[in-house]
């Protein structure tokens, strides 16, 4: 596979540009502020099951300071961003590591912020579909 996770972030962001000539993370930032707030009030506004599933999954998950437990839940993870914090700081301050899992590995780590860390995710999603 020519997205190799051992090169990382770069490597994803070129191998996503060749494949379809345009720039994955300005591109991405672009359209998110495009339509986040649409699909935010698109988002809110569902009812039913998946109303609540979606209000879930729009909820920070749980703090867990257990290190077994944190990985068991990496490890059953499909696909997703994952955010650890040190303990006692703040939700403003830095993340002390952002990163992508899927299928349970941790394929990309140290992205510094979690708009970087989706935009990697699709170009994963892309590159390796």
């Amino acid at each position: 596979m020519a997205c190799s996770f051992q090169n990382g972030r770069d490597l994803c962001r070129f191998e996503f540009e060749r494949i379809t000539t345009i720039p994955l993370v300005s591109t991405y930032f672009a359209k998110m502020d495009q339509y986040s707030a649409k699909l935010m009030k698109i988002y809110a506004k569902r009812g039913g099951v998946n109303g609540q599933r979606i209000k879930d999954l729009l909820v920070p998950t749980k703090r867990d300071t257990d290190a077994p437990s944190t990985q068991e839940a990496i490890q059953k993870t499909v696909m997703g961003v994952f955010v650890v914090r040190i303990e006692g700081f703040d939700i403003e301050d830095t993340p002390a590591n952002v990163g992508v899992v899927l299928e349970g590995v941790r394929v990309l780590e140290d992205l510094n912020n979690v708009s970087y860390a989706t935009a990697m995710l699709m170009g994963l999603i892309y590159a390796l579909t």
